[in-house]
């Protein structure tokens, strides 16, 4: 008996060579679009390994089809144009909702410390009205107008003036 040598399969069949089942390494694709970025035409590594699989060409011209191209925008609609807007929407979308959550956040933090604030202040005057009722009354209309000026930028942040503190200090003696 002869011995059978190895010989290529005839290339006038290509039906037979279609129905096998051909499997592409995800690395040696990305490893083709790192070279040749134009094979990937918009789609996803996936979606260019399942056309290899499939039997695709490995055409790199760019085509699009009016069915994939709005005339007015020349914007890709096509499949993968829809799957990039849908990604990038649901990304943007997240990042508003947490950017919102935060903003409101710090609304509220802020509106705390006005509040707070607005306290501290309101604290500080009724200490310095008492302070003022406590002193020799006579003196401190004598004398206190020029000892409060020295202080008008302290005052300023309590929003006080020294003769409205004055007059406040003489309504509290009065009680």
């Amino acid at each position: 008996m002869p011995e059978r040598r190895w010989q290529p399969p005839t290339m006038e069949n290509p039906q037979a060579q279609s129905s096998a089942k051909v499997t592409v390494d995800e690395k040696v694709v990305r490893k083709m679009l790192a070279v040749n970025p134009a094979m990937r035409r918009g789609r996803t590594t996936q979606q260019v390994k399942r056309a290899f699989e499939t039997g695709e060409g490995v055409d790199t011209k760019t085509e699009t089809t009016p069915a994939q191209t709005t005339p007015a925008s020349g914007a890709v609609v096509g499949s993968a144009g829809r799957e990039l807007d849908d990604t990038i929407g649901f990304f943007v979308r997240g990042k508003a909702d947490v950017l919102k959550a935060q903003l409101e956040e710090l609304a509220a933090r802020r509106k705390a410390i006005e509040a707070e604030e607005k306290q501290a202040k309101m604290t500080m005057r009724e200490q310095m009205v008492a302070f003022l009722a406590l002193l020799d009354g006579k003196e401190v209309d004598a004398h206190g107008p020029a000892a409060l000026a020295k202080h008008a930028a302290f005052l300023a942040q309590l929003e006080l003036t020294p003769t409205a503190l004055l007059d406040q200090a003489r309504k509290g003696r009065r009680k």
